[in-house]
């Protein structure tokens, strides 16, 4: 994989080894979406699903693998990105740098890969807390744009 420096590569093998909990040089298809994840990826749930069921049979992701994986998906990262800030600005919709509480919980619980009323509560309990029902742009993509660089 010479397309990464080694740097990168230490960088992406730390997660990876986080999750080889066994230390054979694999991580189960389970842990996939947390390891990409964790290094700033957005894949959806679709996408995990495939890769799982990729490696049903053997259970297990080596290193190599991973790292073809993790190419296929940051290629697609400025897609994830675009379609981001294109919801941001729908969601702040007059442009005021804020975005409602209510109108994201709406969105987030019943559009696309839906998440749960506890799950969104559990995510969002500081920004629920917030006296005025909004969350600023700004800490909406801290939370969403993990590892941005």
């Amino acid at each position: 994989m010479n397309e990464f420096s080694e740097q990168q590569i230490q960088e992406i093998q730390q997660p990876f080894k986080l999750y080889d909990f066994d230390m054979d040089g694999n991580i189960t298809p389970n842990e996939i979406g947390v390891v990409l994840r964790s290094l700033g990826l957005p894949p959806s749930e679709s996408e995990i699903e495939k890769i799982k069921s990729k490696y049903e049979k053997t259970q297990k992701i080596s290193f190599d693998e991973f790292l073809l994986i993790y190419k296929n998906i940051l290629a697609k990262k400025p897609e994830y990105d675009n379609q981001f800030q294109r919801a941001v600005g729908w969601l702040d919709k007059n442009k005021s740098g804020f975005i409602e509480i209510k109108e994201l919980k709406r969105l987030l619980t019943s559009i696309g890969e839906p998440i749960t009323e506890e799950e969104f509560n559990n995510f969002f309990k500081e920004f629920a807390q917030n006296k005025d029902g909004k969350i600023s742009v700004e800490d909406f993509k801290k939370l969403f744009l993990v590892n941005e660089k």
